[in-house]
This record gives structure tokens, sequence and C-alpha cells, in this order.
């Protein structure tokens, strides 16, 4: 009898035992991960508590290696810990990767957040003074491999991988507000996307809300910028709106971060990642309001939210040989709307023309303003762009730079590649002059033996009166009415 108990006892311990023993998707990491519909690949991004997350992947079939598409910077190996066995990050052949023992449908990592700068990259994270942080869903973007060797032998460059990608959904778990796509959510906010990335904001930043934006701002910024930070913005969108007889999209959102008084002088970093916009800005001078630093920001935002109404008539699509066409043209527009908002110093228009003529014609001294930015100079597509779509806005007669950007996008609708040669084409059905296109032109595809000479030339064919002084330096001009 008491072997039959203890016989019954092993029995019951046993079946325990088993309805115990995690499942597959429990060993290999993905209990808490469900794929997002339409994805490939899905990673849960929760806040941990300690200032970091533990982001788990799910993945729709088991994989042995998983690489990120965007590996620049090399900064995972420090700052990525594998929750599981069986698994590591590795770099491999330029790229960072996810490698399994065997075959798995999901892994698990504990992250700690890096706030640097990646060349040609977004950062992954953005640190806010009010303890907020974005983070760029892109840097979750992965790609399936077979096997180490095969990573290794890429070299590096993602133009020698074959496969096709699938979507990423990233979902964002919190206890704080979350701001990603013009909303704020509670608890959780989900993205897709193959290939871009988003910033998703978490924190308790104030909020500003306009018809067309929502924007968020670090609580630690001076006073001076915050109080007309909507006045400015609703300006801003105003114009572009009633110069494009376009809205939006989607609503835009703008995330300001400070990073501190620092530094010395003011240092100020961003960009546009689909209808978001991200501006850092730091640095001692910015204890003290400034009618400078603040027409520069004004200009900034006013120059990226340009971009956004570009994207939504379709007038992209340019790479970076052509990046003037695009770069130029929101320079343009910036500059105008910003001249009109209150309290800009005087002469600051006429000031950014002078910056980007010297600038211009100092870029294109040694070569074509294609490569420029390959030879050092980075605003060359900026300032010569700018001065080719002032210049072709006064020249197009009853017309202005918002029907010369809608012109290129319906060309573009057609035309066999995005490059200067639709910019010309559609300056040329706009009736403006064939010399002076045949200017843009010399300023553009060659390299002018006085690109001075070239430029000041077309000024004048375009009706802008330029005037100069005894060193050759722009001094005055007629803006377009």
């Amino acid at each position: 009898m008491r072997a039959l108990f203890w016989a019954l006892i092993a029995i019951m311990a046993a079946v325990l035992a088993a309805c115990a023993e995690p499942d597959a998707a429990e060993d290999d990491g993905s209990r808490n991960a469900m794929l997002l519909e339409g994805t490939g690949a899905t990673a849960i991004v929760s806040t941990d508590g300690d200032n970091g997350f533990v982001v788990e992947f799910a993945f729709d079939q088991p994989q042995a290696l998983m690489f990120f598409s965007r590996s620049g910077g090399d900064w995972r190996t420090g700052h990525w810990v594998a929750l599981d066995e069986g698994v590591a990050l590795e770099r491999i052949g330029g790229f960072d990767a996810m490698v399994f023992d065997t075959p798995r449908t999901g892994a698990r990592f504990r992250v700690t957040p890096w706030f640097g700068q990646i060349r040609g990259d977004y950062s992954p994270f953005v640190q806010f003074s009010d303890g907020a942080i974005a983070l760029f869903t892109g840097q979750f973007e992965l790609l399936a491999i077979a096997d180490r060797d095969g990573l290794e032998r890429l070299n590096g460059s993602l133009a020698t991988w074959s496969g096709e990608q699938s979507m990423l959904g990233v979902q964002v778990r919190s206890d704080d507000r979350i701001v990603m796509n013009g909303a704020v959510f509670e608890g959780s906010a989900s993205d897709i996307s193959r290939g871009d990335g988003a910033f998703i904001y978490i924190g308790d930043g104030l909020i500003e809300t306009g018809e067309s934006y929502i924007g968020v701002l670090d609580r630690g910024l001076p006073d001076w910028i915050v109080h007309r930070f909507d006045a400015d913005m609703s300006a801003i969108f105003a114009e572009l709106e009633m110069g494009w007889e376009s809205q939006l999209t989607d609503r835009a959102t703008l995330f300001f971060a400070f990073e501190g008084f620092d530094n010395p002088g003011f240092s100020n970093k961003g960009g546009v990642s689909r209808n978001v916009l991200m501006l850092q800005s730091s640095g001692e001078a910015l204890r003290e309001p400034s009618p400078q630093i603040l027409a520069y920001l004004q200009w900034f935002f006013a120059h990226e939210s340009a971009h956004l109404f570009q994207n939504t008539v379709g007038l992209s699509g340019f790479n970076a040989e052509h990046a003037w066409v695009v770069e130029g043209m929101a320079n343009t527009m910036a500059n105008t709307i910003v001249s009109s908002l209150d309290g800009m110093p005087e002469g600051a228009r006429i000031n950014a023309y002078r910056v980007a003529y010297s600038g211009c014609v100092d870029s294109l001294a040694d070569g074509r303003l294609a490569d420029a930015p390959q030879r050092g100079f980075y605003q060359a597509h900026y300032h010569c762009g700018d001065l080719i779509g002032l210049m072709a806005w006064n020249a197009a007669e009853g017309m202005d730079i918002y029907d010369i950007g809608r012109g290129i996008a319906e060309r573009l609708q057609w035309a066999e590649r995005a490059d200067g040669t639709v910019y010309f084409e559609t300056l040329d059905q706009l009736g403006v002059d064939g010399a002076l296109i045949g200017y843009f032109r010399d300023l553009v595809e060659a390299q002018p033996a006085d690109p001075a000479m070239v430029l000041q030339t077309a000024m004048r064919e375009a009706g802008l009166n330029p005037q100069f002084d005894s060193n050759g330096q722009l001094v005055n001009l007629d803006f377009p009415q």
C-alpha cells in the first residue's frame, strides 16, 4: 500500500512538472511578444523602471541569425544584453546581429539607451532634460540571413544582401504618456513600417496642439522660447498650407528637446522622419533671449515643415546628387516665411542670402554642385538651391515658389527619374527664359570657370537687381513680391 502511495505521488509530481514546463514560445524568449498583424518581426519595447528598456522580439518564422539593417555607430554591443540562454549579440561583417544556438521565433534583451550621433542616420534615442526619452523605431529593423559566413560576405553593405524585407512592428509600453504620429497614447502605442521608422516619445513634456501639428516641448526649455512656440508654429503651418494649397495627410509631430546650458555658445541638431520633426538644442547662449537664435529656430521648423508638405504633394525621390532641388526650395520657403514673423532681426533675410551667395560661389570653385558635399561643402545644396529657387520664382511671371514645386511634383509622376532635369523642364513649361535656365544648368551640371560671374549674371537676368560691394560680396537684392 505504501509503495502504491509513493508511486501515485511520483506520477502526480511528473504531471505537475510537465504542466510547469514552458512551452516552445516561452522557452525561445517570446512568451510575452505577439506579432503585430501583417509584420514579419515585432519588437515589444517596455520601460523597465530603471532608465532602460526590455525589448522582446517575435519572428513569424524560426530564425538562426537576424541582423540589424541600421548598424552604424557600433553601439549595441555595449548597450544590449541578452536575457535568454543561447542568444548573443555580436558585430559581424560590419553589422550588429542576433545569433542563436538553435533556430528561434523570439529573443529578449535589456537595452540601455544610447544618445550618441550616427553619421547619416538618426540617433536611436534622444534625451530630454526633464527625463523624457524619444526612441527611433528604425533601430529595431531586422533582416534575415542564413548564417554567419553569409553576413560576413556582405562586408557591411546592404546592397549585397538578397532577400525580402518584411514589415516591422514596434509596440512601446509605458506607464508614462506616449506621443507618436500626431496623437497622445496611454499605456501603449504601435508603429508598423518597412525600412524607415518613426520617433516615439515617452514622458511628461509640455504639449502644444495646433490644427496641423502637435508639439512636445522639453520642460527645461527657456521660457523665452516656449512662450512663442505655439504662435510661431501656427503661423508657419498657416503659410505653408496657403502656399501649397494643401494640408498634411497626417498631423505633424514636433519634438523639441533641450540638452542643457553646459556647452559654450549654441548647438542645434535635428531632422525629419516621416511626419516627425526632431530638434535638439543646447548651450549657454540660450540663458538669455536672443533674436538671432529665435530666428534660427523658427527657420529650422519652417524648413523642415516645408519638407513634410513636399512629401505630401509627391515632391520626393531625389537622391543626394540632386538634393539641391528639395533642400533649396525648402530654404527659399523658410527664409520667406520667417521674414514675415514678429520679432525678426532687421536685415535677417538679406543676410541669409549674403551667406547663400558666398557659400554657393565657394562650393563651385573646384567642382560641380552634385558632389560639393563630398568636397566638404555640406551646405552647397542649400545655398545654391535656394538662390536658384529665388531666381526661378522671380522669373516665372505670375508664379511663386509653391507653383514651381507643384509643377515639379506633377512632372515627377511620369518622369523617368527625379533629377535636376525635371526642375529645368518645369521652369521651361512655366515660361522661364531659356537663357536663364541655361545659367542654372551651368551652375548645377558644369564647373563654371567663374561661378561668381555666372551667378551674378543669372541673378540680374532673373530681375533680382543684385548689388555687390568692391570685394564682390552681395549687399542687397530685390525679393520677389
